[in-house]
């Protein structure tokens, strides 16, 4: 398994593809693991995420994307896309165990303090698709639910 070292100044996306992986930093006082389910035949690679070796969600439905993930730069939360029946961002606060999700977003730009840079495309009836972006205050978010509800 493959050891990375996630940047304490980290403001900008981490990204892997293929391979079970283990984040460490010198402040994340949690085990993050990747774990390797499958790749599409169109589409990134799909990971189990476990927090200190426990499972996070239902193994056969629960996945998510290492192509694009976010630790905030004190360790506190973590924010990737998960592909459930839908695309959804998927935010964790490690500190007290619980998760909010955010269904209408499906890209991070940018994570900074507790402000999310994020974008979505937004379907019309006629002509392509829009991108429509927003800044979120992770602080504001209000559906948060402990891990093991989940």
């Amino acid at each position: 398994m493959e050891i990375i070292e996630v940047p304490s100044d980290l403001s900008n996306k981490l990204c892997f593809y293929g391979k079970s992986a283990i984040l460490k930093n010198e402040n994340l006082d949690r085990e993050l693991i990747f774990d390797y389910v499958t790749e599409p035949a169109f589409g990134d690679s799909l990971y189990h995420l476990k927090i200190n070796g426990r499972v996070v969600g239902s193994e056969s439905k629960f996945r998510i994307w290492a192509r694009s993930f976010f630790l905030s730069c004190d360790m506190r939360y973590f924010i990737a896309c998960k592909n459930m029946n839908d695309i959804e961002l998927f935010i964790i606060d490690l500190d007290e165990l619980k998760y909010a999700t955010l269904d209408d977003y499906s890209l991070v730009d940018k994570f900074e303090g507790v402000l999310l840079s994020v974008r979505t495309y937004r379907k019309q009836d006629k002509g392509p698709s829009i991108l429509e972006s927003q800044v979120i205050d992770i602080s504001n978010i209000n559906n948060w639910k402990k891990l093991h509800e989940f």
